[in-house]
């Protein structure tokens, strides 16, 4: 019987969603959040620095902070000392590297990008310069961007780079103190991400001010969920941008989004009108979906576990009470759980007939215990 062309696109279409339900034994959440940009293994990486190599590690997009702001120089004086950006490719293949450019109010800022490699082979790295030449008074920012092929970042890279044109001295007021951070960036599964708050004073001026700052838990516990920071901010004449970086520490752990703020506190030469900025830590571990107990444990159990753990007699696994006071899980840690131990590995020991556990159902039991063991 001859079917109309859009049915079997249909069937096709629902046969195709069936049979990635049944492998991957998940319920996928949906999530508004974009998706990481993969880094394979054998690709180029990009590490941008300022200053020197390991040092002072700019982000893609980065504001102005630390050295890329020039504080203040007087229009007659020609340009100052440059900064010098350093560039390394991380990753395991070529790193392609298009030419520096200047947008913005870049006619107030030089760019030597003379002695720059255009290719970078794996550890290698290379460098160009950024000075401050105000031509005008006033508060000049530029951004400096370059195309580039590593796979984790997006291209073009660019960052920003200010300075305040003076025409005479500067004046000796007071600047109002303010601090801004991330609205929101996800964990990370491993090892820490960086957090950058940025602290800024209102106009540049001839005095020097400091001001204290200090994490604090809201939500998220320090030494836990974040590496805690404090210290003392000193910005020279002419300085009006500071940056704080804080680590985040990744996991792997299903749990609500969480929250810490920054701080100031004890300025001298300012006035704090913007004291604290509140980060949110995204929790990025449900986004490969959230195993359920009764959709996606049980009914392995009940299929390879059962006919060998019936009943209270011994080990019984015919449900998720009698599963829990058994002894053999413990919740959020499936390396100590003997029920995932005995199933896992090269050359697991249960089921003891019919083969072992697919590597997906395997995955599952994990990944359910890892996430606290609920009965979901």
């Amino acid at each position: 019987m001859n079917r109309p062309g859009w049915l079997m696109a249909v069937c096709a279409l629902t046969c195709s969603a069936c049979i990635v339900l049944s492998c991957d034994k998940v319920r996928p959440e949906i999530s508004t959040s974009p998706a990481p940009v993969a880094q394979p293994a054998d690709g180029p990486a990009i590490a941008v620095f300022e200053g020197a190599l390991g040092l002072g590690a700019i982000a893609n997009g980065a504001p102005a902070a630390n050295a890329r702001d020039f504080g203040a120089r007087d229009i007659a004086a020609g340009p100052g000392n440059p900064v010098t950006i350093v560039i390394e490719n991380s990753g395991a293949a070529d790193l392609s590297l298009g030419a520096p450019a200047l947008a913005g109010q870049g006619g107030e800022f030089l760019l030597d990008a003379a002695s720059m490699l255009t290719l970078l082979t794996p550890g290698a790295n290379t460098a160009f310069t950024v000075a401050f030449d105000p031509a005008t008074a006033g508060q000049k920012t530029a951004t400096v961007s370059f195309t580039h092929n590593g796979a984790n970042s997006s291209t073009p890279f660019s960052f920003s780079v200010t300075g305040t044109g003076a025409d005479g001295a500067l004046p000796a007021l007071t600047p109002n103190i303010s601090v801004a951070g991330p609205a929101s960036a996800p964990e990370g599964n491993s090892g820490a991400s960086t957090f950058s708050f940025t602290v800024s004073l209102s106009a540049a001026t001839s005095l020097t001010v400091s001001v204290n700052y200090a994490t604090t838990d809201l939500t998220a516990l320090g030494g836990q969920d974040y590496t805690d920071a404090a210290g003392v901010l000193t910005f020279s004449a002419g300085q009006t941008s500071k940056a704080v970086a804080v680590s985040v520490i990744g996991d792997a752990t299903v749990e609500s989004d969480e929250q810490f703020s920054l701080d100031l506190s004890g300025a001298s030469n300012g006035v704090i009108v913007g004291a604290s900025a509140t980060a949110t830590i995204l929790n990025d571990d449900s986004v490969a979906g959230v195993v359920s107990y009764a959709a996606d444990i049980q009914p392995i159990f009940n299929a390879r576990c059962v006919s060998c753990h019936p009943s209270d007699a011994g080990l019984n696994l015919t449900s998720y009470s009698r599963v829990m006071s058994s002894g053999k899980v413990v919740a959020g840690d499936s390396a100590a759980s003997k029920i995932y131990r005995v199933v896992s590995g090269s050359n697991p020991s249960m089921p003891p007939s019919g083969g072992p556990l697919t590597a997906a159902q395997v995955k599952a039991i994990k990944d359910w215990i890892d996430a606290g063991a609920l009965n979901n």
